[in-house]
């Protein structure tokens, strides 16, 4: 990574070989104009400047992350890492495979992930609730924004969530990172996602508890916990009723 910032001002400083100086710009800009709503949607004021270190070589970043251990998940054509203690993200994408406004929003997932655990979430080790954490790294970075089209979701549902090789995972298994059944990503025989229904749990919680009671619970590990006995159950009736899905429209899931 060169020594020198591609961009800079007081909010961010941006990381990059020069070629990625157009693409910096971008991701610049969106961070700019999405920290604001960010930050208002967590109820804080302020939020350290932050470190982006962009890349467009997967064998550098994989060679930044194995410093750590092995990364949870193969690295494809879009990856993203954060590092709470020095306030940076790091990301990486293949541009002849995804589109700009892609990798954008996984720098933007990075960095709510940042403003979450540094400045939102309980203090402590071991406080992380991996499901909420994704979930609202989804929301606020953009990522599924679509999905606000109340017709797209209840396709998307229908497909990600309730389809005939789907199943309902048991809570657990999205509170660790991994990609193997039993941990948040199911690659193996693809029978869930822990990305798509730590979406729909926190979209269901924002739909159904008002503002002040999912700020509490957010920011309280003793409070997420006391959910997840039934929020699962609980969100996916919520959207078969509310998006009017009848139920023969799709197979019933066991835990």
């Amino acid at each position: 990574m060169p020594k020198s910032p591609l961009l800079d001002n007081n909010e961010f400083s941006i990381y990059g070989v020069s070629n990625l100086k157009d693409y910096a710009s971008q991701v610049m800009e969106y961070l700019m104009c999405n920290k604001k709503s960010i930050l208002q949607f967590f109820e804080i004021e302020h939020y350290d400047k932050v470190r982006i270190n962009l890349y467009d070589s997967k064998e550098d970043i994989l060679k930044w992350r194995t410093q750590s251990g092995t990364p949870p998940y193969q690295i494809r054509r879009n990856a993203g890492f954060f590092n709470l203690n020095d306030n940076m993200v790091f990301c990486y994408s293949d541009f002849s495979k995804i589109d700009v406004i892609v990798a954008i929003k996984n720098v933007v997932h990075e960095f709510v992930h940042l403003v979450y655990m540094n400045a939102v979430q309980e203090k402590g080790n071991g406080k992380r609730v991996v499901w909420v954490d994704e979930g609202l790294a989804q929301l606020l970075s953009g990522q599924k924004e679509d999905l606000l089209d109340k017709g797209r979701f209840k396709i998307w549902f229908m497909n990600h969530i309730l389809g005939a090789n789907k199943e309902t995972p048991n809570i657990n298994f999205l509170k660790q990172h991994g990609s193997e059944y039993g941990s948040f990503c199911d690659t193996k025989t693809n029978k869930y996602n822990g990305y798509d229904f730590s979406y729909v749990l926190i979209r269901y919680l924002l739909e159904t508890v008002d503002k002040t009671e999912f700020q509490r619970i957010i920011r309280s590990k003793d409070l997420i916990e006391k959910l997840e006995s039934t929020i699962i159950e609980s969100a996916v009736s919520y959207y078969i009723k509310s998006l009017n899905i009848e139920s023969e429209t799709f197979i019933q899931r066991k835990r």
